[in-house]
């Protein structure tokens, strides 16, 4: 038999009236002052585009909008 917990259940058993957040604190695509600074970042330069620069954050919760 498995044990499945649910929140319900994890508030009940923690006092806590909302699970923790999983992935760390928010991060929205549209606001870059909630993306904080990047645990990994590289840059290059193409002839056809120009630069492209990259950008990686290490356990967020994204949000599109």
């Amino acid at each position: 038999m498995a044990l499945v917990r649910t929140v319900p259940v994890l508030a009940a058993l923690t006092g806590e009236s909302k699970p923790a957040p999983k992935h760390g604190k928010g991060f929205r695509f549209a606001k870059p002052d909630t993306w904080g600074e990047p645990d990994a970042e590289t840059m290059q330069v193409t002839d056809r585009y120009g630069t492209a620069r990259t950008m990686a954050w290490d356990r967020t919760a994204s949000t599109c909008g």
